[in-house]
């Protein structure tokens, strides 16, 4: 989920400061969400669009109280598409045989690829452009093997 999505899931109040999903947190409140958000203690939670900082934003990685994050620049392009595009490169990574943490790298690399594409054509309004973007994805899980 993202953090406005596990806020809901977790049962917690959305904070004041954050505006949107991608708007900063801190780490603290990262892991109360991801806790709120496993149905049990033994879950895997992956949250999108965590920011701990100014123009930067990521994924945050939780399991069994432990967690890891991984940040990048802040595309000026989003939107639709963009959840699903991460998705599922994060469970092909997975399937690849990726850890957790490297997988969700990957799929956030992956979508900053598409989404800086994107934002190359403002013509294109309606979804990322990842397309073109899927032999760099394919090089990188060969790479890793």
């Amino acid at each position: 989920p993202n953090v406005t999505e596990a806020a809901l899931l977790a049962g917690l109040p959305y904070p004041e400061q954050a505006g949107s999903a991608s708007e900063q947190i801190d780490c603290a409140y990262a892991e109360r969400l991801a806790a709120g958000a496993a149905a049990h203690a033994e879950q895997t939670v992956l949250l999108t669009g965590v920011s701990f900082e100014p123009g930067k934003t990521g994924v945050f990685l939780w399991r069994d109280g432990k967690s890891c994050y991984y940040a990048h620049e802040k595309s000026p392009c989003g939107g639709y598409g963009t959840g699903d595009v991460f998705a599922s490169a994060f469970t092909g990574a997975l399937l690849r045989g990726c850890p957790a943490a490297q997988a969700a790298q990957i799929a956030a690399e992956y979508t900053c690829r598409c989404a800086a594409l994107t934002a190359q054509e403002p013509q294109h309004w309606y979804g990322l452009k990842f397309e073109p973007v899927l032999p760099w994805l394919i090089r990188r899980l060969e790479d890793r093997e």
